[in-house]
């Protein structure tokens, strides 16, 4: 992007601008007294300041007035509190001492108007002092909010709209050169908008890819659905140019797909838990914790493990755990199983010896007792 980082070069120049607009302004002259009839003129006080206010020096207290509401919401946008807490902290405790003034002659009328300035140059002498942080800031923060579209995949997967967010950029720094300084404002910050739409957009997009691949759509499907309704209308109101919304849009989808992705992976993890807790049932069931102790009491650690990942919400290091375990009593429960046919097929044959032998012995009891006889 050619023009996308000269932003700072004029958002600070935009604030002093506005602060120049924000100083005092001429107060506008006195509007001819209606004609009236000759009449006697009345006597000149000694001195004109214990006098009644004229229209000049009540336009001039409004001015100040204004002047100072102006100062303080400048040097709140421009964040004064957060940069220099103490110096705000003077400038606003100036600010809350004016109160209503008693202004009911001219000198009194003018001490109020200059009271007023003062607090409001302060205010304005803060916002100066800000100026060059608050630049810094706002372009970082352009910086960032591209960065980390581009990290979230938005030059490979749409580049398009990344070019437009660029555009923006662009538009907004052709504003300031033609000295439309609060609509390149508007332009900057809608560019910072884009970018963050596109990174939540994306996020919400790779996640829903994990969730289709794994097959978990089927452990929250109304939600599913419910997501790539809200990333629909993110998409469609980006493209429409309603940036606020599309950002609002996809920052809810992303939430919705990893709600949906979190819950698919605790399920999928509890059924590969349940599924190694049942084989070491059945290995437990063939006395496999006596026949194999040491390998079984190393599977249990193993499915012990998965419970403690599981617990954290470790859910994919849970699945590895429970794997490992399930796997590992299928082996014991196996061996387990083999030895007792070993076994049982021994006494069997044992057994068999026995009868073979008995009947031998009764053949043999029969014969001798034939030879007897």
């Amino acid at each position: 992007m050619r023009n996308g980082y000269k932003i700072i070069s004029w958002v600070g120049i935009l604030i002093a601008a506005a602060l120049i607009s924000c100083k005092t302004t001429p107060a506008p002259e006195a509007a001819p007294p209606a004609a009236t009839p000759e009449s006697p003129a009345a006597p000149s006080p000694a001195d004109p300041g214990k006098g009644p206010p004229d229209q000049a020096a009540i336009d001039a207290l409004e001015a100040a007035r204004a002047q100072v509401e102006a100062s303080r919401t400048q040097a709140v946008d421009i964040e004064s509190p957060r940069y220099f807490p103490r110096d705000w902290e003077t400038a606003e405790g100036q600010y809350q001492s004016l109160g209503e003034p008693a202004s009911a002659t001219l000198g009194e009328f003018r001490a109020a108007a200059e009271t007023y300035r003062a607090v409001a140059k302060a205010f304005d002498d803060l916002a100066r002092k800000c100026l060059p942080r608050y630049a810094a800031d706002r372009e970082q923060e352009i910086r960032a909010a591209r960065e980390g579209a581009v990290k979230a995949g938005a030059e490979r997967i749409t580049p398009d709209r990344l070019r437009a967010a660029d555009a923006m950029v662009e538009k907004a720094v052709s504003q300031y050169d033609a000295e439309d300084y609060y609509p390149a404002a508007a332009s900057a910050f809608t560019a910072v908008d884009m970018y963050k739409a596109l990174e939540a957009g994306l996020g919400a997009y790779t996640t829903r890819r994990e969730i289709v691949a794994r097959d978990f759509v089927k452990y929250e499907p109304v939600n599913f659905e419910f997501a790539d309704t809200i990333s629909r209308a993110a998409v469609s109101g980006y493209d429409a140019g309603h940036i606020p919304e599309a950002r609002n849009k996809a920052e809810q989808a992303r939430l919705w797909y990893s709600l949906v992705l979190d819950i698919g992976w605790e399920t999928f993890a509890s059924e590969h838990g349940a599924a190694a807790a049942k084989v070491q049932e059945d290995a437990y069931a063939l006395k496999a914790h006596v026949a194999l102790k040491k390998d079984y009491d190393a599977a249990t650690e193993i499915l012990k493990q998965g419970d403690v990942s599981f617990s954290n919400r470790q859910f994919a290091e849970a699945v590895t755990r429970y794997t490992q375990a399930e796997s590992r009593f299928i082996t014991v429960r196996d061996a387990a199983r083999e030895k007792r046919r070993l076994a049982e097929d021994a006494i069997r044959e044992a057994e068999e010896k026995v009868i073979e032998s008995d009947e031998n012995a009764r053949d043999a009891e029969i014969i001798l007792e034939g030879d007897t006889l």
